[in-house]
């Protein structure tokens, strides 16, 4: 993405954090260790990566538990919705089938672990000196 900002541009990227790691007992039915981390990172790990990349923070917001559900229920009626006005597609039932063990693995242990924010960064400003 970095190529398509323009010079002092802003660059905004919404992206999942934990809040902490998840106890193997929460996870284990639904994940692989490997699955687990997805690339993720804590808030402080985000901060790093985008650090690494050579740019910086200038403003983040963060979703509130209330948030979460607000966005991972519209999902799911979004999928129920589109299964019941679209019984023939072949994919229906496969699609409800995800989302719920998705809903199930999100209200067992996600709404808990898992954060998502909206972080604006840029390309430092270049210290003159």
């Amino acid at each position: 993405m970095r190529p398509g900002i323009r010079e002092r541009g802003l660059l905004i990227v919404g992206e999942p954090f934990w809040r902490q790691l998840p106890l193997p007992e929460d996870y284990a039915e639904s994940l692989s260790e490997e699955d687990l981390r997805m690339g993720f990172r804590d808030l402080v790990g985000t901060l790093k990566r985008i650090k690494d990349n050579g740019m910086e923070l200038t403003t983040m917001v963060l979703a509130n538990e209330d948030d979460w559900d607000n966005y991972e229920t519209a999902h799911w009626r979004n999928v129920e919705q589109w299964a019941r006005e679209n019984p023939e597609d072949t994919d229906a039932q496969e699609f409800q089938e995800t989302m719920r063990k998705d809903r199930e693995t999100y209200l067992r242990w996600g709404r808990r672990y898992l954060g998502w924010g909206v972080f604006i960064i840029r390309e430092p400003k270049p210290v003159v000196g």
